[in-house]
């Protein structure tokens, strides 16, 4: 990594990996480091359009887009998205709420903003579409909260796990499906837990 930090945005395109902003002691990043699938690390040119931390990235199609974020004086709405050619811009639209800490996964060509926190847990689910279209679907989460694993089960659905709500850890496994149904599954995480990270490894 370019620097030491945390909480960063995270997405790929094609075979590189781009890690977005981060947070380290009072310092927040705009930086946007790539990873390739020969496990080189190099800084782009581009950078986030505001430097922030403990947003979500997620990948639709061709391009990575880095939503919400959080630093440490106001919580953001905005969506930028990197392409291909590792050319960012802001999109028109925008989260329906300005938060942190919440999950992201991708359905087809769809990417899902899950939870978060503003100044209390959230539990609603935002849809941003291939043509960069937001809305609020219908289906929630089964409970409040922020700091919680989002990762696709190939392209059929997306399970948002774990978390924090008030006053407790969360180990249960929600779980979107392509018709934007959401479940409560029987299996839970071996323990309660926030803060942790996921992904999908395809068989």
């Amino acid at each position: 990594m370019s620097s030491i930090k945390y909480h960063l945005f995270g997405a790929s395109i094609a075979s590189n990996i781009y890690f977005a902003g981060g947070w380290h002691g009072a310092v927040h990043y705009n930086i946007i480091d790539k990873l390739t699938s020969l496990e080189a690390m190099s800084t782009i040119s581009a950078t986030l359009s505001s430097s922030r931390s403990t947003g979500e990235g997620v990948t639709i199609l061709n391009s990575a887009y880095f939503a919400g974020g959080f630093n440490s004086v106001q919580n953001f709405n905005t969506i930028d998205r990197l392409n291909i050619s590792e050319a960012r811009a802001t999109i028109g639209n925008v989260l329906s709420s300005s938060r942190r800490s919440h999950a992201s996964g991708s359905i087809m060509n769809s990417a899902y903003f899950a939870g978060g926190y503003t100044t209390v847990a959230l539990n609603g689910i935002d849809r941003l579409s291939s043509t960069e279209v937001r809305t609020t679907i219908s289906a929630t989460l089964s409970s409040s909260r922020y700091d919680f694993g989002g990762t696709k089960n190939l392209s059929y659905g997306v399970y948002f796990l774990g978390g924090y709500t008030t006053g407790s850890f969360v180990n249960t496994i929600d779980y979107l499906n392509l018709t934007e149904v959401r479940t409560l599954i029987s299996a839970v995480l071996s323990s309660s837990r926030f803060g942790f990270a996921c992904a999908t490894v395809k068989g």
